[in-house]
Parts: structure tokens; sequence; C-alpha cells
């Protein structure tokens, strides 16, 4: 008897434990992975500092102050202002923060400092990309002060006030009608078993001499207790846990990476997605995989398979 005691509150104990591990491990490792892209995905900037010129600066490094150099292909680093055309044109392409399906033109020329965002055109913003020209900025603006960082921001703030999963709503639903129904049937069993431990006897038709059993109602009040925690499912949150791993991991396959569980839910009862494609589902470039031309006969063709994906000569070679 001593033994079998404990059988049980271990099994709830493992059990719990197999909820905490399952939950922790699986956002430890889309923490993991999240930190990894930031290291590839990692900006770098070229920036004259004291008459200097630091090639390869990360962006993190940036200050109000500090003067970048910007050509074609590279990632803009910071909120700037343009301060001086070194080609004749300038065109950036900012879809990712205003969704303008084409590249805008900047100048130098100055602007109303409360216009809006489409309205600059003497500034360049944090995660935008240059696609035609080359310039000098100064930096302006950096991290969560850029218009991308209050973006994020707003971002944060209303995820701090999110309603519950679907899921959470359903499993709350049912927690309060098994918490009612059990509590029905404790208070029924309470009362049926009310006169092995009050007793009375009834003398002119009036019910006298009352004893109570103090130990009986103990014993009584302890079989109340165990059935309902016998009633309640302690197994369900590892079971829902389990079954939201197994969808992370599946997801997982398929190259998508969650970083909360409680993000299955929502996407499980998910109907319709609307997203915008530039910057989203696509990043606004492409890039030539074959190239056809004539070949040394009439009639013939040469063709030529192209490798690489970024505006990096050494990136892929051509066969």
């Amino acid at each position: 008897m001593g033994i079998t005691a404990f059988v049980e509150p271990l099994v709830i104990f493992l059990i719990l434990m197999v909820n905490v591990i399952v939950g922790i491990g699986q956002e430890t490792n889309a923490e993991k992975a999240l930190e990894v892209l930031k290291e590839i995905q990692s900006q770098q900037a070229t920036v004259m500092r004291d008459g200097n010129k630091v090639s390869s600066l990360p962006a993190k490094e940036l200050v109000p102050g500090d003067i970048v150099e910007l050509r074609v292909g590279d990632k803009v680093p910071a909120d700037m202002r343009v301060v001086a055309l070194i080609s004749s044109t300038l065109r950036v392409e900012q879809g990712s923060l205003t969704g303008e399906s084409e590249a805008v033109s900047k100048t130098t020329k100055h602007v109303e400092e409360n216009a809006d965002i489409q309205g600059k055109k003497c500034m360049v913003f944090a995660r935008t990309t240059v696609v035609n020209g080359k310039c000098m900025c100064l930096v302006t603006d950096t991290g969560m002060s850029t218009e991308i960082g209050r973006v994020h921001s707003q971002i944060q703030e209303a995820a701090q006030h999110e309603e519950d999963t679907p899921l959470k709503k359903k499993v709350n639903e049912f927690g309060e009608a098994l918490t009612m129904i059990i509590g029905l049937i404790c208070a029924l069993v309470w009362l049926i078993n009310v006169k092995y431990f009050i007793s009375w006897e009834y003398v002119d038709g009036w019910p006298r001499n009352f004893k109570f059993s103090f130990e009986k109602c103990t014993y009584y009040f302890e079989i109340v207790v165990a059935l309902a925690v016998a009633a309640i499912p302690e197994g369900l949150p590892a079971v829902i846990t389990t079954c939201l791993a197994l969808g992370t991991r599946k997801m997982a396959q398929k190259n998508a990476l969650v970083r909360k569980l409680r993000s299955v839910e929502t996407l499980g009862c998910t109907t319709f997605i609307c997203s915008d494609k530039t910057g989203t589902l696509t990043t606004n470039h492409m890039a030539v995989s074959k190239l056809v031309a004539m070949g040394s006969r009439v009639g013939t063709l040469r063709s030529f398979n192209v490798e690489g994906t970024s505006f990096d000569p050494r990136d892929g070679n051509g066969r």
C-alpha cells in the first residue's frame, strides 16, 4: 500500500513534466533557428568616419550622424537622408514598408518635416533596397526609432492585447462545463451520504437530539474530493501540447518555422489568408536561371544554366 499510494501522483507529475519539456523544447528550437536566420541576414554598411572609409561595418553599430555609402543591391541599414547623389539617379524599392509596387526615385531636395513616408523623396528607410544608382546618406534614426521600428513597436503592443486562440476558448468552455458537472455530482454524493454522519430523532413530529460524527463526515468528504480529482482529465494538457508539437514538426518538414505552439492553434482554424505578395511571399527580386543564344550553325541554339540568386557575381557559376 505504501508504494501504490505514490503511483498516481508520480504519473501525474511525469505527464506535467512531459508537457513542460515538449513546450519549452519546441519554442527553444524555434528561437535558435530564428537567431541563426538573423545572423545569416545580418546587414553590413560602408561608412565614412573621421575621413576614413570603413567597409562592412555591422548595421547595428551605426549611430545618427554617420555618413553611409549606398549602391545598387544594398539593403538600407537605417533611416537616412540623401545628402549627395554620386550617380545621375537613385531609385529605391520600399514596397516592404509602403506597399508601393514600383521603385521610388530619390533626390536631395528638401521636403516638409510632417510629410508622409511616400512624400519624403530625400529619405531612404531601413529594410528597403537600392535598385538603381549610388549615393551618400546621413543617418538620422536607427533601431526602433526608424519607420520600420515603429511598425514593429505597434505590432508588439497589439500582441500584448491579443485575444485567446480558438482552441483555448474551447478548452476553457470545456473546463467550465466540466467543473460545473463535477461540482453538481460531488454535491449530490455529499447530500446522499449526509444521513451517515448526521442523525436525529423525531419527538412530537419534530427532529430532536441531533448527532454529528466528525470522523464519518471527514471520511465522506475524502470520497467527494477523490471523486472530483478522478473526474479531472489531468492528461488533457499533455495531449493537447503533444498534438500541437506534432503539428509544428509537420510544418517544419515543409520549411515553415513556428515560434509559439499557439500559432498552430490559430492556423488550424484559419480558412483564408490575405497577404501582400511583394516583400512577404516574394523578395521583389528576379534572377536569371537560363540563357539561350544562337548556335554556331544555322537553326541551332545554345543554352546556359545560371546559378545563384543574388547580386553577388561570386554567387553561383554559369555553365
